[in-house]
């Protein structure tokens, strides 16, 4: 099974897009631990984009206000865990959308 899995990642790493769609879920998949669990309930990072741009949205208007103060902590916590700037903005947005 570990062979196949080394093969099934040597041939993943030499598409394209492979990378930038790792680091894409990489952002999203860390989210909870960036904000802290009890956060994460309330406020979802839910797209990245390719410039950089974190959309996070959030239960209510409040809880999009709370997080605008926390960005600059936010965008330090994510360079802090992988590395570099790959997070560069936050986009904030407030409605009733479900936790992913």
């Amino acid at each position: 099974m570990n062979h196949l899995k080394s093969i099934l990642d040597s041939v993943l790493k030499k598409t394209p897009t492979y990378e930038k769609a790792q680091t894409k879920l990489r952002v999203l998949e860390i989210w909870p631990q960036i904000v802290g669990e009890k956060l994460a309930t309330r406020c979802w990072a839910v797209a990245f984009y390719e410039d950089g741009t974190l959309l996070v949205s959030s239960q209510s208007s409040a809880w999009m206000n709370s997080l605008k103060y926390l960005e600059p902590q936010i965008l330090e916590k994510y360079e802090k865990i992988l590395g570099d700037k790959q997070v560069l903005k936050i986009r904030f947005k407030s409605g009733t959308h479900e936790s992913p």
